[in-house]
């Protein structure tokens, strides 16, 4: 039933009710790479925290050692965007980073990252993150623009080859 409205040109945008910062924060230790926010295949999806930056994505583990990422797509995510927001995290392994595209994935996934903060966590179980975005399939097609990444241990961005 999903194939029949695959061609529809419907869109879901995820973006702030009012001009107040919303904070959507998790501390579940999840299965290693599974991220607090996830797309499995989603197109034309987009999260829009609006250019004040009004949306923060907050995802730490009670310790300061966690292996997912804040936010993920994969599957086949195709057409998704990730704009003006504030992602957090305090995940102490590059395998994921803060944003995670394609993990464990045959299906190519094609996302825009762009006018973002990817940072340490700042609340919660504070702690550096290890990397802020990674790109895990050589089958993805990124655009990265304009992100401030910063607090991390080993990569800013890491594209798999």
């Amino acid at each position: 039933m999903g194939r029949r409205y695959s061609r529809a040109n419907y869109k879901l945008v995820i973006q702030p009710d009012a001009s107040t910062l919303r904070t959507i924060s998790g501390t579940a230790t999840l299965s290693a790479g599974t991220g607090l926010i996830r797309t499995n295949g989603a197109s034309r999806f987009t999260i829009n925290g609006k250019p004040s930056k009004l949306l923060t994505f907050r995802f730490t583990n009670a310790a300061a050692a966690s292996n997912q990422p804040t936010i993920q797509f994969n599957n086949g995510s195709v057409n998704d965007t990730l704009k003006y927001c504030t992602i957090e995290s305090n995940s102490s392994t590059s395998t994921y980073g803060s944003v995670n595209i394609g993990y464990n994935t045959l299906l190519a996934n094609t996302v825009v990252i762009m006018n973002n903060d990817i940072r340490d966590a700042t609340a919660g179980t504070t702690g550096l993150q290890a990397t802020g975005i990674v790109s895990s399939s050589v089958l993805n097609t990124i655009k990265i623009m304009n992100n401030n990444i910063y607090n991390f241990n080993n990569y800013g961005c890491y594209i798999t080859e």
